[in-house]
C-alpha cells in the first residue's frame, strides 16, 4: 500500500463506523429513547402528532427516524465505496478526476454540517475522515 491508498482507507472508515453507530442509535431510538430522542418527552410527542403538509399520513416523527436511517446510510454507502475502491481499484479511483473529487469535497460538505449543526464527536470523526481523502487528493494531484 502506498500512502494514497492508506489515507484513502484511513478516511473511509469513521465514515462507515459513524454511520453504522448512528443507525444503531437510531434502530435503539425507535423503541425506547436512547441517543437521538429530544430530552423532553413532550417533544417527541409532539412530533408523533405533528403532521407534513408533504402528505397527511407522514408525521414528525417518522420523517425524523427516516431521515436519520437515510442520513447514516449514505455515510455508510460514501465510506464503503471508497474502501472497496482504494483496495480492490486503487489505480482506476486515483486516475479519476471526478472519483477523487467527490472523495475530497464530500468530506468537507459533512464536515461543515458537523461543525455547524452537531457535536463533538461526529467532528472529530468526520474531521479524521476528512484529513484522510483530502491528504490522498493531494498527493494524487
Amino acid at each position: 500500500m502506498n500512502m494514497a491508498q492508506i489515507l484513502i482507507v484511513a478516511g473511509a472508515l469513521p465514515f462507515i463506523v459513524l454511520g453504522l453507530l448512528h443507525n444503531i442509535y437510531t434502530a435503539i431510538d425507535r423503541r425506547k429513547p436512547f441517543r437521538i430522542s429530544p430530552s423532553d418527552p413532550a417533544v417527541r410527542t409532539a412530533m408523533e402528532g405533528g403532521r407534513l403538509k408533504i402528505h397527511p399520513s407522514t408525521n414528525v416523527w417518522r420523517a425524523w427516524i427516516g431521515f436519520n436511517f437515510s442520513h447514516g446510510l449514505g455515510a455508510i454507502v460514501f465510506g464503503a465505496i471508497y474502501l472497496i475502491l482504494a483496495l480492490t481499484e486503487f489505480e482506476m479511483l486515483i486516475a479519476s478526476r471526478p472519483l477523487m473529487m467527490i472523495a475530497a469535497v464530500t468530506p468537507l460538505i459533512y464536515l461543515w454540517l458537523a461543525i455547524r449543526f452537531w457535536f463533538v464527536i461526529p467532528v472529530v470523526g468526520i474531521a479524521i475522515g476528512t484529513a484522510g481523502m483530502v491528504g490522498a487528493f493531494a498527493l494524487t494531484m
